[in-house]
């Protein structure tokens, strides 16, 4: 009774400590500014093009009337003529938009120590049970927000005022205005993100009287990128914008080239041991019909990376930001006067925008696809409970369930810096100010397609498993079929109040995410030749049936398994 009572207490006062940890000093005594750089967003304008070579011959207020609306009028409603007159591009209109509907990442997922095909049984077993188990795990679409699969949900590729302000600017500037963009980026609405896991789960596991000890661990390859149907991607190839060479030539790559970019920007992979897990149960009740084993399970944040980018990229997190400098690249687009020096100009204008837009996409995958192995560094211990109800020497069922609350980490998250529409009213004709009025909205694109990264408090809370499987043993071969049900609490972040005056924290949020599988094991067991060494091959599957804000996932496993 009294090693009963030591299992409880030490559960409880186990869910208590890590639930009662302080994650902001709403006094302040948790500093927040020293994990965030205020500065380490900026980009330090490059040194002004040299004189003599003809191409610094425009000031701020030059480029000003190109980029700006004359006086208060603005493009917002669609029906607006715009830009007016003299004005290549309303560029405040297009900037008060906010393109990131959300900014969390990366993506949401169940850890392969929950997945039930993948759990080991050690109860009453009174030998050595060392297993070796094979194993792949596939999630086809896993959802940007909630139970939204497509990027769309997450960035507004379609923002109306952005396409109108776009059309405007082709008309003004002479280019064909046959284009389709509503519909070149409605090609790309349905992109999709798709989750590989492969690799072996290793456990081992006695017994010692009553008492049952399990350790588990994965090693396993990790695989993420984005992903559209060939159907769509037939679409895309037969657009007329892709396949008209006279609207733009340069959208003719080598195969090649298009595999690589993809490699490098559109794909994130890692290998090597994942989060490890011990289960210590303690048989509390027994009889000839029923067994109740209760216990702690704690999951230890062993993760961590033998390899990274071996068919993609090396995702960091990174303030890094490439070049951006509007009066650099008016300078360069309308200063050269010679064949040659226009030449040049418009290689080094397709270097800088392409390196800076290249760089909001792998700001993007490093939001969403760049997740790590195991649980994200977080330690949880919880209570765990085993039953097992025999009808007769053949059949039993064997309910499960077990409850893990998780310590609180620093990780890096993603915020959109808050925009203020009244700060876009501004007089872009006054000389006095043109400097600052060009440097603002330098700035406002960078904070539109580049948000920041910030290390904050980020406290998972607590994750459920009930299971329930019907299990049959006849000689050699045995069987069983289940259901098992996860739950995952949304995680709190902690000191957020103090960014909400800078950055949009309500486009960053998590949510709860809940599972139902189905889960079968089918496996046969023999000795060895030298009878004292037992082998069990099974194979183990499992399958959501339903889920909730979390990707629909199969896992497909064979389990080798050495008992002595």
């Amino acid at each position: 009774m009294k090693i009963k009572l030591k299992f409880f207490i030490l559960s409880i006062g186990s869910l208590i400590m890590l639930n009662s940890i302080t994650l902001c000093n709403e006094s302040g005594s948790t500093d927040f500014d020293k994990f965030f750089d205020p500065c380490a967003q900026e980009i330090t304008p490059p040194e002004p093009l040299a004189p003599e070579a003809g191409l610094n011959c425009l000031s701020a207020i030059d480029i000003l009337p190109l980029i700006t609306p004359e006086g208060s009028e603005t493009c917002q409603a669609e029906t607006d003529v715009c830009p007016p007159s003299g004005c290549l591009v309303n560029l405040p209109n297009i900037l008060r938009q906010n393109l990131y509907l959300y900014t969390n990442g990366p993506i949401k997922r169940r850890s392969l120590l929950d997945e039930p095909s993948l759990r080991d049984y050690c109860l009453d077993h009174c030998m050595w049970h060392v297993v070796a188990h094979p194993f792949y795990n596939w999630t086809p679409r896993v959802p940007f927000i909630r139970n939204c699969e497509f990027v769309n949900s997450y960035i507004n590729l379609t923002n109306q005022n952005v396409i109108n302000e776009v059309m405007n600017t082709l008309e003004v500037t002479g280019c064909s205005t046959s284009i389709d963009v509503p519909g070149i980026l409605g090609l790309f609405n349905n992109i999709k993100l798709q989750q590989h896991r492969a690799g072996v789960m290793f456990s081992g596991c006695t017994s010692f009287d009553r008492l049952s000890l399990t350790l588990r661990a994965p090693i396993y390859y990790l695989l993420e990128h984005y992903y559209l149907s060939p159907a769509e991607i037939e679409a895309i190839e037969n657009a007329p914008y892709f396949t008209n060479e006279e609207a733009y030539p340069e959208n003719i790559y080598a195969l090649d080239d298009v595999k690589t970019f993809g490699k490098r920007h559109l794909i994130s992979d890692k290998a090597g041991i994942g989060d490890m897990r011990f289960d210590a149960l303690l048989k509390v009740y027994d009889n000839d019909i029923l067994g109740v084993w209760f216990g702690l399970a704690a999951t230890f944040p062993t993760a961590g990376n033998f390899i990274k980018g071996v068919l993609g990229t090396k995702h960091r997190h990174s303030n890094k930001i490439p070049e951006f400098n509007i009066k650099k690249l008016f300078d360069l687009y309308l200063c050269p006067s010679t064949t040659e020096g226009i030449r040049e100009a418009g290689n080094i204008i397709s270097e800088i925008t392409t390196e800076f837009l290249v760089g909001i996409l792998d700001r993007l995958s490093t939001i969403l696809i760049n997740t790590p192995l195991g649980n994200g560094g977080h330690f949880g211990i919880g209570p765990h409970l085993d039953i097992a109800l025999k009808f007769n020497n053949h059949w039993l069922l064997h309910t499960y369930g077990a409850f893990q609350g998780f310590a609180s980490k620093y990780e890096v998250k993603y915020f959109l810096t808050r925009k203020c529409n009244e700060d876009f009213n501004r007089d872009y004709r006054d000389e006095a100010t043109a400097e600052e009025n060009l440097r603002f909205l330098n700035d406002q694109i960078i904070h539109t397609f580049y948000p920041t990264p910030i290390k904050i408090n980020v406290h998972p809370r607590f994750d459920l498993r009930v299971a329930e499987s019907l299990e049959c043993d006849y000689a050699k071969w045995h069987g069983l079929i289940g259901l098992d049900y996860w739950y995952q609490a949304k995680a709190k972040f902690g000191c957020v109040s103090k960014l909400k005056d800078r950055f949009f924290i309500e486009k960053n949020i998590d949510f709860s995410a809940q599972q139902l599988k189905v889960f079968l094991n089918f496996g046969y067991r023999s000795i060895t030749l030298c009878d004292k060494v037992f082998w069990d091959l099974e194979f183990t599957g499992d399958k959501d049936i339903w889920s909730n804000n979390v990707g629909s996932s199969l896992t497909v496993a064979f389990r080798l398994t050495l008992d002595f």
